[in-house]
């Protein structure tokens, strides 16, 4: 529209507004309108005479409107303000108002003033947003007659002449929303003449209204509605009376259909037949669905559960768009996303969809953790999925401690019930014996004293199988009894107890006789044999050649494993921190022992105890303090101190911290709490400081407290053992009897006997001054101009020496620990293949002295 005088814009803009008044909305919104007025050429003569005006008008304005709306979807497309193209997101309120703004700079005042000001401006926008949309919807598959078919099930016959009673209970059974053409006024005014009482008027402007009818029931009745701007989650929406643009907005074909209550089912969008092939599909493009509201993820997994009849037959482009959309769930609050969980889980192929929407990523944005216990999960659904699980049991089953659980909770917001049960199932899961109190109390409780009874009466049977049983049947004593009871075991339960030892034993014992005689001799030839070979040397059935494999590879890794532990099997120290230390033992504490440091208080056994706890990322640490509280602010400065390659790294997260203070609240950590822990992050060190402390209050009946120290130390062994990890136990000291020595560790011979290594601390004198200022001054400047820095939290200087390879850096810290040899005077270092982290500073004045100068200036040049 060109710019002229007043008279010519407003003349021009009401003879296009008359010309658009004699058009439909498909004429208006089609994406060639010359090309649809072409094969109708009488439709111009008609649309000129009746708006007044020339055939010519009618063309330009044809033109100008198609250019226009082009131009309007293509801003769409770079803003997501129209759906026309691929933003996550529509525009927010703030990006209108900008884009309104825009657009009135560009236009004639005389013709923004005519069409109402900036809100005139702002309500044209949303309209031709509307129409973009409905030329979208245009590319859709579509029916042109949208009735399929007629219901005549009598089941349905209140629906077609109802009863409020019956219709209520068939909307409920069957989740039928109703939906009309009138507006929310319009009902409010035919609800009023009816007297009929209308209550919650919240969702007014959302287009529903409910009614009350007889004063008893409830019907939400909504009118027919499109969405206008949506924000992953909510929608603004306006009214409309055609009901393929309703059914369009739905998420899912098949929740796209109408029933009429004459018995027609109306479906635009082909869900008729999606759902007599069991299938779920989007409406349209997956991927618009998902962003106009991320709910609708969940939405698609509890749809597929009720209506599926293969856990796994998805469509790969649909999960694909789905995990690419996962993060989106961030945007729905935790109520609603368990909400639609809580359903899911409820229905068909609940544990196979919760591991699908785990594998396409949308666990992390509901509030699982990324370490989920996969394996305990596939054991539940193994032996339990069948007994109707309550919906907590799968995700308990993901859940390795309570930490998890509540994690979870602050997430989805779960009910106390929900909540307290993922506790007791994740606390107890392990705990037969107290798992079988509780029932016995919940029954006495309930009062139910039939049931009582009968739980009571029955015995657990007994497992017939043992060692000697195998033995007696040739199976050869060893390590391998272990496994193969096991598997006897899990057979036995499901055959639920009824098979004798005789129909137990024959399959292992025919198994290894069998293999032996074929020459297999070895667990290793075993598993590295293929089915067919064993098969072809045996003459064994597949189902018993996959049992033998399984029960001898349970035999060479009994747990699950990771290449780290395998490694661990020749790496067996623990980093102590303190590389004078990790010196004398070699590279550390030894994996699978108890190592003992003692000494006189104030000698430094918490600062190595602590500094070994931190230097063990990413291993995890267990520090159980039983003298003091746990010295947080020396163990951040230590952490603090720790040169950080990787700035995410926090090296204070894998350190817990246990309070104990009698020798039976030791005893019940050490066997009880600790092994949980254990289970749960892979573990480098457990730390106790100290030993002692919980025995030497105790009463004076040693025979007793010599049996607790041993009993102490075989749990601790059986830790390190089992979880291969190193064992650090502080001890306090006593005078000594014998005059040789003036002080012996605590605890006496019945704890010595279990320690398999004994580092004695002392207080040295001191042997350097600290720098005064003067010396500072003129010492320190040289090595601050070669790179050298004064750390702000203590009294040190430190450096970062970086190397062409990890040869170079071995040998210069080869050289640097030859002079610490000689000096007695140990740098803090902490070494990443080619880079060399350095901090100086002398302990026994607490600063820096000359000592640290020398070093630091033979460490320069050595370097260049």
């Amino acid at each position: 529209m060109t710019k002229g005088s007043e008279q010519e814009s407003m003349a021009k803009l009401k003879r296009l507004m008359t010309i658009m008044d004699s058009m439909n909305e498909g004429e208006l919104d089609h994406r060639d309108g010359a090309k649809l007025f072409s094969k109708q050429p009488t439709r111009i003569t008609r649309v000129a005479n009746g708006a007044g005006v020339t055939e010519r008008d009618v063309k330009d304005l044809i033109t100008q409107y198609t250019k226009f709306a082009a131009v309007v979807k293509k801003m769409g497309g770079i803003k997501g303000l129209f759906k026309g193209g691929d933003m996550a997101k529509n525009v927010n309120q703030t990006q209108m108002v900008k884009l309104n703004q825009q657009m009135a700079k560009m236009m004639d005042p005389r013709i923004l003033q005519q069409m109402g000001g900036m809100s005139g401006l702002h309500n044209m926008m949303r309209q031709l947003q509307q129409g973009v949309r409905s030329v979208i919807d245009m590319d859709l598959k579509c029916r042109d007659n949208p009735i399929v078919t007629k219901l005549k099930s009598p089941e349905f016959k209140s629906m077609f002449t109802p009863e409020v009673e019956e219709l209520k209970k068939l909307f409920d059974k069957y989740q039928f929303e109703i939906r009309v053409a009138a507006t929310p006024q319009q009902m409010k005014d035919m609800f009023t003449a009816e007297n009929i009482r209308m209550i919650n008027m919240n969702g007014e402007k959302h287009g529903t209204i409910t009614a009350r009818i007889n004063d008893k029931e409830n019907f939400e009745v909504t009118t027919l509605r499109i969405d206008m701007v949506t924000d992953g989650r909510h929608a603004e929406v306006e009214f409309t009376t055609d009901w393929k643009l309703d059914a369009n907005r739905r998420d899912l074909t098949i929740n796209s259909m109408f029933l009429g209550f004459d018995g027609s089912i109306y479906d635009y969008f082909y869900g008729y037949e999606d759902l007599q092939k069991r299938r779920v599909a989007f409406v349209g493009d997956a991927d618009v669905r998902i962003k106009e509201d991320y709910l609708r993820i969940m939405r698609y997994f509890r749809f597929y559960g009720k209506i599926a009849e293969n856990p796994d037959n998805h469509d790969e482009e649909t999960l694909k768009i789905i995990s690419n959309n996962a993060e989106g769930l961030l945007n729905v609050s935790g109520e609603r996303i368990w909400v639609e969980l809580k359903k899911l889980l409820q229905g068909k192929f609940a544990g196979s969809l919760l591991k699908i929407m785990i594998d396409v990523g949308i666990g992390k944005y509901i509030g699982l953790t990324s370490s989920l216990n996969m394996g305990e999960l596939d054991g539940l659904l193994k032996r339990a999925e069948h007994l109707n699980l309550h919906p907590m049991s799968y995700l308990a089953a993901l859940l390795r401690d309570m930490d998890e659980v509540t994690v979870l909770h602050n997430r989805l917001k779960f009910s106390t019930f929900d909540r307290d049960l993922a506790y007791f199932l994740v606390e107890h899961r392990e705990e037969k014996k107290d798992t079988v109190q509780y029932v016995i109390e919940v029954l006495k409780y309930k009062g139910d004293e039939n049931l009582l009874e009968q739980f009571k009466k029955w015995q657990i049977p007994t497992f017939p199988v043992n060692g000697k049983i195998l033995k007696d049947a040739g199976v050869s004593p060893g390590k391998m009894y272990g496994p193969i009871i096991r598997k006897m075991k899990e057979a036995w339960i499901e055959n639920e107890y009824k098979q004798t030892a005789d129909n137990l034993i024959i399959l292992p014992s025919k198994l290894f006789e069998v293999a032996e005689r074929a020459g297999i001799a070895t667990a290793r030839q075993i598993i590295i044999l293929s089915v067919w070979d064993i098969k072809k040397l045996t003459n064994l059935n597949n189902e018993d050649i996959h049992l033998m494999k399984s029960v001898v590879s349970e035999h060479v890794h009994p747990k699950s494993i990771t290449c780290d532990m395998l490694i661990e099997a020749d790496y067996t120290k623990v980093n102590t921190g303190c590389a004078a230390i990790n010196s004398i033992l070699h590279g550390g504490f030894r994996r699978g022992t108890i190592t003992e440091l003692y000494g006189e208080s104030g000698s430094g056994k918490t600062q190595i105890g602590i500094q070994a706890a931190a230097h063990n990322w990413p291993n995890y640490s267990a520090y159980i303090c039983t003298e003091d509280l746990f010295p947080i602010k020396r163990f951040n400065e230590i952490k603090n101190g720790i040169p950080n390659f990787r700035n995410n790294i926090d090296y204070g997260s894998t350190t817990f911290v246990e309070h104990v203070t009698e020798s039976k609240d030791l005893m019940s950590c050490v066997r009880v709490r600790l092994p949980k822990l254990l289970t749960q992050h892979k573990f480098a060190l457990i730390v106790i400081d100290s030993v002692a402390a919980p025995f030497r209050v105790e009463s004076t009946n040693y025979i007793q407290r010599a049996e607790e120290m041993r009993e102490l130390a075989v749990s601790l062994l059986n830790l390190a053992r089992e979880f291969n990890l190193a064992v650090l136990c502080m001890n306090q000291v006593t005078g000594a009897v014998d005059r040789a020595v003036d002080m012996v560790p605590s605890l006496g011979l019945a704890w010595s006997n279990m320690v398999s290594t004994r580092l004695c601390l002392r207080k040295t004198l001191k042997t350097a001054d600290k720098l005064n200022q003067e010396e500072r001054d003129s010492l320190l400047q040289p090595l601050l101009q070669s790179g050298w820095k004064v750390q702000s939290k203590r009294d040190a200087i430190e450096k970062e020496f970086q190397f062409k390879d990890f040869n170079a850096a071995f040998g210069f810290m080869t050289r640097v620990a030859l002079l610490a040899e000689k000096m007695d005077h140990h740098p803090e270092w902490f070494n990443v293949y080619n880079k060399l982290q350095v901090t100086l500073s002398s302990h026994d004045v607490n600063g820096l002295s000359k000592r640290d100068i020398k070093m630091a200036t033979f460490m320069d040049k050595n370097f260049n």
